[in-house]
């Protein structure tokens, strides 16, 4: 005698497949892209972004580096924020020095 598997279990497992195949195909992504791109490439993302989700123009006018290791890093120098709307004032506000680390073995192992 056999028994009837229930279509919502059966729907379940495929979407939890599904699922699970898109996070590591997108991993595998991110992990490419830091591997091919450089330096100017992660310049003229960070611009794109930051143009795209604040809607303000980013201008670096110093070093951009990114070194991808065990902890991952971010350096850049001189960054002004302008408006997109050409506004009175020549820049909204300006960083002369960023760095930022991030330990990526304890965020990933917990």
């Amino acid at each position: 005698m056999q028994l009837k598997s229930n279509p919502i279990i059966c729907w379940l497992k495929y979407f939890f497949i599904f699922s699970s195949a898109m996070l590591i195909l997108c991993m595998a992504l991110v992990a490419a892209a830091l591997l091919v791109l450089d330096d100017n490439d992660y310049r003229k993302l960070a611009i794109w972004s930051v143009e795209q989700v604040a809607g303000y123009k980013m201008i670096i006018e110093g070093p951009f580096a990114v070194d991808v290791s065990n902890e991952l890093s971010l350096s850049a120098a001189g960054i002004r924020f302008e408006s997109t709307f050409g506004g009175t004032q020549p820049y909204l506000t300006s960083i002369g020095q960023l760095n930022v680390s991030l330990a990526l073995k304890p965020l990933l192992l917990g």
